[in-house]
């Protein structure tokens, strides 16, 4: 349940939208029906959350930090606004620097500016620090660099040299079939 100013703060952020207009105009519309009946409850979906976050500064009001705060599900203050580093995609992309928008409620994923910015498991996918990413790519090339090996390995020891010709191995195939 949020409270009658939480709800006034969500419809000025849709006030202030000029980005997504009917995203901002739906969710006014919802507040403001909760606010009519004086139960102010709302469901926020994960659509509202993702509009919402953008939204999100360090540097805002208090009050609406913390309406945001609430409304984004108990977010993860300590993240939010601020810098971690992705090793996710280190091998084919490099270790790069996202800032993070939204916290996941188990505080265990963090998502970027872009819809498909979301990485799950500090340590694994996204890291505080560029150190840390660094070692777990590392430890990602090693694992990389292992499978290849064993894939080298495995082809190294196909021998060409005992295949049945041709005619045998199709005859050999239909009569598998019989």
């Amino acid at each position: 349940m949020f409270s009658k100013r939480d709800l006034e703060n969500v419809i000025a952020i849709c006030e202030q939208d000029e980005g997504a207009p009917a995203q901002a105009g739906r969710l006014k519309k919802r507040c403001e029906r909760a606010l009519a009946y004086r139960d102010c409850e709302i469901h926020i979906t994960e659509e509202d959350k993702r509009f919402l976050s953008q939204y999100y500064d360090e540097d805002m009001d208090p009050e609406a930090k913390e309406t945001l705060t609430k409304v984004l599900g108990g977010v993860n203050e300590d993240l939010l606004g601020k810098k971690v580093w992705i090793s996710k995609l280190a091998l084919s992309k490099g270790i790069y620097e996202m800032e993070v928008v939204r916290v996941s409620e188990d505080g265990k994923t963090v998502y970027g500016h872009i819809w498909d910015e979301s990485y799950r498991g500090e340590g694994r996918e996204w890291h505080r620090t560029k150190e840390e990413a660094m070692e777990r790519a590392k430890v990602l090339k090693e694992k990389k660099i292992a499978s290849l090996r064993k894939q080298i390995e495995k082809i190294s020891a196909l021998d060409f040299e005992d295949t049945p010709d041709k005619t045998t191995a199709t005859e050999t195939r239909k009569g598998d079939l019989a």
